[in-house]
């Protein structure tokens, strides 16, 4: 069986919001880079960094790395618009009540979190 849901760059673009802003503040960390670009970008630059992130990342494509909160020099994943596609799908597979919440908006940072890890690695590894 197959089922279709649309899911909003809105959507996404709360998640990663909800989920950098607290959700995942204990496993993840950006390199300079990742400020750099948002910084250097006259369309994003004065939107909060978790909102112009995302929006570079749905909107312009961009692809950032992930690393380890613990070990800065370790990449967990690239946050992209595919990782994220891939993330969603897996997500549902997984977790599908998380989806679920993206969708309705009943989610909490928790959940957040457990769907960022899909969008960055593919699967929940901490928490």
């Amino acid at each position: 069986m197959k089922i279709e849901v649309e899911i909003t760059n809105e959507m996404i673009e709360n998640i990663i919001i909800t989920a950098l802003e607290g959700g995942s503040n204990y496993w993840y960390f950006f390199q300079n880079d990742a400020y750099s670009l948002v910084i250097e970008n006259e369309e994003y630059k004065r939107l909060p960094f978790a909102s112009a992130l995302s929006k570079l990342i749905l909107l312009e494509g961009l692809k950032i790395d992930i690393h380890d909160l613990e070990n800065k020099n370790e990449v967990l994943g690239t946050l992209s618009l595919e990782s994220i596609k891939k993330g969603l799908e897996k997500a549902f597979e997984k977790d599908p009540i998380c989806v679920l919440q993206m969708m309705d908006e009943s989610y909490d940072a928790d959940t957040a979190d457990v769907l960022f890890q899909y969008f960055v690695m593919g699967e929940v590894i901490f928490g």
